[in-house]
Order: structure tokens, then C-alpha cells, then sequence
């Protein structure tokens, strides 16, 4: 039997119980009440989804992060030339000893030549400098190159696809023999226009059409372009970029940023000393150590 006081014990055990069973019950109901405001609200809510962009709209980066100044030098004629009546053409044409001058000079400073392939790949030696020539010429092969074989050097010649073999320029027999002997090709457009005026279908033919042209005639890709008298724009730049080039010549003497498809060049004019060169080298340089290199 179970007497009064055990009898006490159990009811309040009992009682316990129930509030203890009462209070989960009302936990419960609270959690189920919650889940459902939840589902409710995300069924109000419109869904928005996290979207990844096409890996055909991702773009590698064009922006080059330099540690050095790599002064690139622009010529067109290399030549003994000076008719005060051509005053325009007359500056472009640097005389055939001048040239040697400066060459050496460059080579006595210090400076060892180098192709814009080597830039974008990053084949760079302790004290680089690139020499390119615009249009070319018959006479960078007849003048030019044999100076620069001379002193171990190279160069870059941008040609329009349009004139190789004309009168006064480079034909395919030359180009390839340059080609051999460790110079690069470039492209100069189809017929030099100028770019900046031109509507997208002439742009895409002058400089798209160009490349391919190039291509398939030297079988080797060709990676850098020369904007015809430096003339480009945001324009003519994107469509660059897209054509496949992976840098491009302006005439600036100073870079607006550090974007390789606007390198700055230094001018080289018919007055220019070996002495005269290397200051510009030195403006350069200065003018351009906000976008330096890094080939460490």
C-alpha cells in the first residue's frame, strides 16, 4: 500500500511531468508556426539566381605591369635624303651614317635589341630596347639591316600587306630574308588610313583582314599592329583586340596608361645625333616609369 506521503510525492511528480510534456508541446507548435512563416515569405519572395558570366565574355587582362622602361624607337626611311622642297619626307629619312651612330651608341650604352615577342613573352634581357620601322621601305633592308646584323641587333618592320612588292617598298623576298636573320613582321593596315575616321567594316578590314593577310603570306602569327600615323581610338583599339593583336604602336612620346595596345615610341628624325637619341631615350624613360616592365 501506498501510504499519503508517497501519494504526495507521485502527484507532484505528475504534475511536473505534465508542465515539462506541456512545454515541449508548446515548443513545438511555436517551431512548426516559424517553418511555415518561413515558407511563406519564400514563396512571396521572388527568386533571383547567382548567374556566371560566359567564359567568352571573360577577358584576360591587356594591362602590363612593369618594373623597367622599354623605350621603343620609331623610323621609317633609313637613307641619304634631304630635299628642302620634301620637307616632310626629308624628316623621316635618318642618313645611312647617322644610323651606324646610333646603333652603336645604343650598343655602347648598354642596350641589346629586342622583337615585341620577346615582350609579350617575357624573354627580356637586362637593358631592352625594340627599333621598329614604319611603312617598309626598300631601304630597310638595303640600309638598315645590314647595320643592325653588324652590331648582333634586330628590329621590328610594320608593312602594309597592299604595298610589299610596290615600287620603294620591301618585297616578299626581302621581308622572308629579314625574317631570317631574326627580324620581326608587323602589320601597318592594308593601305594606311587613317584609322580614327574610319567606319567599323573599314576598320575591321584594315586591321583584321591585314593580320590574316600577313599570316597566311609568312606563315607566322603576327601579334603587334602600328596605327597608321598613330591615329586610333577606344574604337579602333577594341577592334584590335579582337582581331587578335596583342600589342600596338602609337607615335605618343608618353603612355596614357598601361595598356599594350597604346605603347609609346620614341621619334627618330633626319637632325637626330647618336648623342641627341639617347637623351630622348632618357625622356623617354622618365616620361614612362609609371608603366615599368617587371621581367625580374
Amino acid at each position: 500500500m501506498i501510504n499519503k506521503k508517497e501519494k504526495i510525492i507521485l502527484f507532484k511528480i505528475a504534475r511536473l511531468s505534465g508542465v515539462f510534456i506541456l512545454l515541449l508541446f508548446m515548443i513545438a507548435i511555436v517551431m512548426v508556426e516559424r517553418r511555415r512563416s518561413v515558407q511563406y515569405e519564400a514563396m512571396r519572395t521572388p527568386v533571383t539566381m547567382a548567374v556566371r558570366p560566359r567564359q567568352d565574355k571573360i577577358k584576360a587582362s591587356p594591362y602590363i605591369d612593369y618594373q623597367k622602361s622599354i623605350p621603343v624607337l620609331m623610323y621609317h626611311h633609313v637613307r641619304n635624303y634631304n630635299n628642302p622642297s620634301d620637307p616632310i619626307n626629308t624628316n623621316l629619312s635618318v642618313p645611312v651614317e647617322s644610323f651606324r651612330e646610333q646603333v652603336r651608341a645604343l650598343k655602347n650604352a648598354g642596350y641589346q635589341t629586342i622583337t615585341f615577342n620577346n615582350l609579350l613573352n617575357r624573354q627580356i634581357v637586362e637593358k631592352p630596347i625594340i627599333i621598329t620601322f614604319d611603312d617598309g621601305y626598300q631601304d630597310v633592308f638595303d640600309s638598315a639591316y645590314p647595320v643592325l646584323r653588324e652590331n648582333n641587333q634586330t628590329g621590328t618592320v610594320f608593312v602594309m600587306s597592299n604595298f610589299i612588292g610596290s615600287p620603294g617598298y620591301l618585297d616578299k623576298e626581302k621581308i622572308e630574308l629579314m625574317l631570317k636573320g631574326g627580324f620581326e613582321l608587323g602589320s601597318h593596315t592594308i593601305s594606311h588610313p587613317d584609322l580614327a575616321k574610319a567606319d567599323p567594316s573599314t576598320l575591321e578590314y584594315q586591321i583584321k583582314s591585314s593580320k590574316e593577310i600577313l599570316e597566311k603570306e609568312f606563315s607566322r602569327p603576327i601579334e603587334v599592329l602600328c596605327y597608321p600615323s598613330g591615329r586610333h581610338n577606344l574604337q579602333v583599339i577594341e577592334i584590335a583586340r579582337r582581331a587578335g593583336y596583342r600589342a600596338a604602336v602609337t607615335v605618343n612620346f608618353q603612355a596614357p596608361s598601361n595598356d599594350l595596345l597604346t605603347l609609346p615610341r620614341v621619334r627618330v628624325n633626319n637632325t637626330d645625333t647618336a648623342e641627341s637619341l639617347l637623351t630622348k631615350i632618357e625622356n623617354f624613360n622618365q616620361a614612362n616609369n609609371r608603366f615599368l616592365w617587371n621581367y625580374q
